[in-house]
């Protein structure tokens, strides 16, 4: 059976539907309410994308730098009443000896936490930078001269969010809806922009805070043999996000395919992410 695009599957959903589809049918789409206020949930694409942008931004010819596996959590801190994105990057950093492989490793990780330090200008990832940084960027050590020696270790940042950009109001979780996210998020999977074939989902509501729940819907390939490129990963994780104003990516995960490992092999990652919604706690 079809499998409905996102716009017609917007003509036929409950509340939350009409909340996540808000950016394709505009601001009357959504249900009126006194809870207003509620910021949407940290997004992790966002931080991995600022994180990548910062490693991109240092270039010391002392090494090259491979980009094995990349994760990002987005972490609520309870006792502030804040978030922020937690980044995992698992490199490899290659020289002409050992030793100024860790230098350079060292000193990547000062400089990208000093770059990553200034909260963003925009909450948002365009398709335009996801492609760009999921696509350009050398994750690879491309021009890896031969007889090079190897470091490898995980850089890891936290990064603030930026200032919000807007404000949004909440809706309820009934138990249609929760089918109704996961709907949209197969549809784009297999109708969206950048179709990447089907993905299995499982939705749960966890309590984010005294005032509002959370609607987490796990994504991952439905196949354990499926394989992408970086820039579709990238881009189908993008239009998640770009076809709602509060629905966010909260979790990615980007691994090479295990039975795959030629690094010159570009279709041969694979991943695992999360799409959340907010909600206020009735």
């Amino acid at each position: 059976m079809k499998v409905p695009t996102p716009v017609r599957l917007g003509a036929s959903l409950g509340v939350v539907w009409l909340v996540v589809a808000s950016a394709c049918r505009g601001p009357e789409s959504l249900p009126a309410s006194p809870q207003a206020g509620f910021r949407r949930p940290q997004s992790s694409l966002e931080g991995l994308v600022r994180a990548l942008e910062a490693v991109e931004a240092v270039r010391d010819p002392r090494g090259y730098i491979r980009i094995r596996a990349a994760e990002c959590d987005s972490i609520i801190d309870r006792s502030n009443h804040s978030e922020y994105a937690r980044v995992f990057l698992d490199l490899t950093v290659y020289a002409l000896d050992a030793g100024t492989a860790r230098a350079v490793f060292d000193d990547l990780t000062l400089t990208v936490r000093s770059l990553s330090d200034t909260p963003p200008r925009s909450e948002i990832v365009t398709r335009q930078r996801a492609a760009r940084v999921f696509q350009e960027v050398n994750w690879s050590a491309d021009g890896l001269p031969e007889n090079c020696l190897s470091y490898s270790d995980i850089l890891r940042l936290e990064l603030s969010r930026g200032a919000p950009s807007q404000t949004s109001t909440p809706a309820s979780f009934a138990s249609s809806e929760r089918q109704s996210v996961e709907d949209y998020v197969r549809a784009i999977a297999e109708n969206g922009l950048a179709p990447i074939g089907p993905v299995n989902t499982h939705s749960r509501i966890t309590q984010s805070s005294r005032r509002t729940r959370d609607m987490r819907v796990e994504i991952r390939p439905e196949s354990s043999d499926a394989h992408f490129t970086r820039r579709q990963i990238g881009a189908f994780l993008s239009e998640l996000e770009a076809n709602s104003t509060l629905a966010r990516i909260t979790r990615i995960e980007i691994q090479r395919v295990p039975h795959l490992p030629l690094w010159d092999q570009e279709n041969g990652w694979t991943f695992e992410a999360i799409l959340t919604l907010r909600a206020a706690a009735f």
